[in-house]
């Protein structure tokens, strides 16, 4: 904030005159904070209006300007306050004859623009990263920085803190300081003119020049101001400008011109950085980092442990440490998390963490908000590698996940969304020891986030059977995905029947009033499979009757002929007086342990089944009780 001498004078003494006059008797120095008010109260400005434009809470305010009237009575031996700080500093000059204005000894004061910056907040941990971004901003003189993270994790309360250590002159008084803060955000996503000019100003509130057409123009303004005085711009929520419903990092129509200015503030030599935060990473970025050492892309990753238990006992959480680490672990060090879970915990669980942790995973609406904004984006193929994902439940290779697709994807087009999941900070990669493929999973909140989400959509499409067409039904969540996955452990198969089909069917149970009811229900989605899905085979009629089988335990009188009945388990759940004549039973696991089944055979009748399998053994089987009859081992 600029300010006009003739607007803030104490009669003939101007803001600038009275620091002089108190280095000048008493050597005092103000930090950036301290300065600001003493400024702004000899405008006559309210704590308030302080507030407002300096980025800081009225309260801390009251408090910095609290110590420095405290500070100016005992220096001066007389009382100092807010309200007559003018007419002492007028009193001092009137009793002090002195040369004209000279510089103070202290270093030279920082002009601060905060635009709509957040307010400055309690800071926990993350002490490595500031010396990090310190390094690279100060010593190293980079000219670009991207803070790179998930939603809530902290992008920007670290940039915050980062400019406010700049703006209180780290490292002034070696001359490697900063001379201008700017703040701005770009959530509203200006197009590039627009964005151009308003920096402009901001670098130089009394530039004539930054009027402009073209965005050649306005970047050989950029230039030269960023090379004039050595300034530290940030730029908030750049996830704003890219496209939704697309890879991650590509611009939005017409915002083409923001990669050029990112790249003429790598290419052209000066002195100032800009720090970017956002949710994803603009695709050009790497290619610059790779190319100049000026570039430097930063993850921002979870806040540790102790960092957490700070967050969350400022809250009022005070828990256990091993209480604090299950908590921080299943919301991922994630500080908007972890933020909204402890009020809920302290306000209906009287601050007790263990109750808290015995309920699940509570999304609270802050968590389900930002998820959601960034789902929204998503490419199809991106929503249903996060649905595989969350339907594994564990980490899943390349391979194992390729192969779980109705319709196997091109692999290149499928590597392209992982990297863009990836790059979106949704997924965690895990790395064995011995060189096997990497495997990939995604952190806990995710996962509920996105289980919920499939639980959702997989209820409304159960209610929708009867007016489902077959290319409705081919398009369903319950076709294209297998809600069980029984290759699997057993303690995996199990979870996904708990966290998964068991919600489903509570839901159908609320919603139709009994397990008879729900029944019917899932009968007329077996039989609207076999109507419509006889040419497309896929997931929906194997879902079905695993949600039978868990539901009653034993299905009686099923027609699943011609049927494709993939990735059912039926282990302790009998069909009995079934009809399975024609069903492709593929990846189905039964009661008895054999080799996997490599062929199946119904007989003509409908009433015995033959399977073979690895271990080189034909099973018949009684379909109407799922019992072996008869087994016969090959010769060795």
């Amino acid at each position: 904030m600029e300010f006009e001498p003739e607007k803030l004078g104490i009669e003939s003494v101007t803001a600038d005159e009275a620091l002089v006059l108190l280095d000048q008797m008493q050597g005092l120095c103000f930090s950036t904070v301290q300065e600001q008010i003493l400024r702004r109260a000899i405008a006559g400005q309210t704590y308030r209006r302080m507030a407002q434009q300096m980025g800081y809470e009225t309260d801390y305010l009251k408090y910095v300007g609290s110590k420095l009237w405290q500070e100016l009575s005992t220096t001066l031996g007389q009382s100092v306050s807010k309200s007559n700080v003018r007419a002492v500093l007028h009193q001092l000059q009137r009793q002090h004859k002195r040369s004209p204005v000279s510089t103070p000894k202290c270093p030279s004061k920082i002009a601060c623009d905060w635009g709509d910056a957040p307010v400055l907040q309690s800071f926990y941990g993350r002490q490595r990263d500031l010396a990090q971004l310190q390094q690279w901003c100060i010593v190293e003189s980079c000219r670009l920085v991207m803070l790179q993270g998930q939603g809530g994790i902290g992008k920007t309360t670290l940039a915050r803190q980062l400019a406010q250590q700049f703006a209180e002159g780290i490292d002034a008084e070696q001359g490697k300081g900063f001379e201008r803060i700017v703040w701005r955000s770009l959530r509203s996503a200006p197009t590039p003119l627009e964005f151009l000019k308003d920096w402009l100003l901001a670098l130089d509130p009394l530039a004539q020049d930054a009027m402009f057409s073209d965005l050649a123009d306005g970047l050989a303004l950029l230039s030269r101001r960023l090379s004039q005085q050595r300034c530290f711009v940030v730029l908030d929520n750049s996830e704003s400008l890219l496209r939704s419903q697309a890879l991650t990092g590509h611009y939005l129509p017409g915002y083409e011109g923001y990669q050029a200015i990112f790249e003429q503030l790598v290419k052209e030599p000066h002195q100032s950085c800009v720090v970017l935060t956002g949710r994803e990473l603009p695709a050009h970025f790497t290619n610059l980092q790779a190319h100049s050492n000026a570039v430097q892309i930063y993850p921002v990753e979870s806040m540790a442990l102790e960092a957490c238990r700070s967050l969350i006992g400022e809250i009022g959480v005070n828990g256990q440490a091993d209480e604090s680490a299950v908590l921080r672990d299943r919301y991922s060090g994630n500080p908007l998390s972890l933020k909204l879970v402890a009020s809920t915990i302290r306000d209906l669980f009287n601050g007790q963490i263990q109750p808290f942790l015995a309920s699940g995973i509570p999304l609270l609406g802050g968590v389900q908000q930002v998820l959601g904004q960034q789902f929204e984006r998503f490419l199809p193929l991106e929503q249903q590698v996060m649905d595989w994902l969350a339907i594994y439940r564990e980490p899943i290779t390349l391979d194992e996940l390729t192969h779980s697709f109705l319709h196997l994807p091109d692999m290149a087009v499928l590597i392209e969304a992982l990297d863009s999941l990836w790059r979106r900070s949704l997924l965690e990669k895990v790395v064995a020891s011995d060189g096997a493929p990497p495997r990939f999973t995604q952190q806990p909140v995710i996962m509920e986030y996105v289980t919920r989400r499939l639980i959702e959509r997989v209820v409304v499409e159960l209610n929708g059977v009867t007016t489902s067409t077959v290319s409705a039904l081919s398009g369903t969540m319950l076709n294209r995905h297998s809600l069980l996955t029984p290759a699997a452990p057993d303690y995996v198969c199990n979870a996904q029947k708990r966290l998964i089909l068991q919600p489903i069917l509570a839901r159908l149970l609320q919603q139709y009033g009994s397990p008879q009811a729900v029944e019917q229900h899932l009968r007329q989605w077996i039989k609207s499979c076999q109507d419509q899905l006889s040419d497309c085979p896929g997931y929906a009629a194997g879902n079905g009757v695993n949600l039978l089988c868990l539901l009653k335990g034993t299905v009686e009188h099923l027609d699943g002929s011609g049927l494709a009945l993939w990735r059912m388990d039926l282990r302790g759940c009998g069909l009995q007086h079934s009809n399975l004549k024609g069903a492709d039973l593929q990846s189905t696991r039964f009661t008895e342990t054999f080799g996997s089944v490599l062929c199946v055979a119904i007989d003509a009748t409908g009433q015995q089944l033959a399977t073979g399998d690895t271990n080189g053994e034909i099973r018949i089987w009684d379909i109407r009780t799922g019992q072996i009859q008869h087994t016969f081992s090959g010769h060795s």
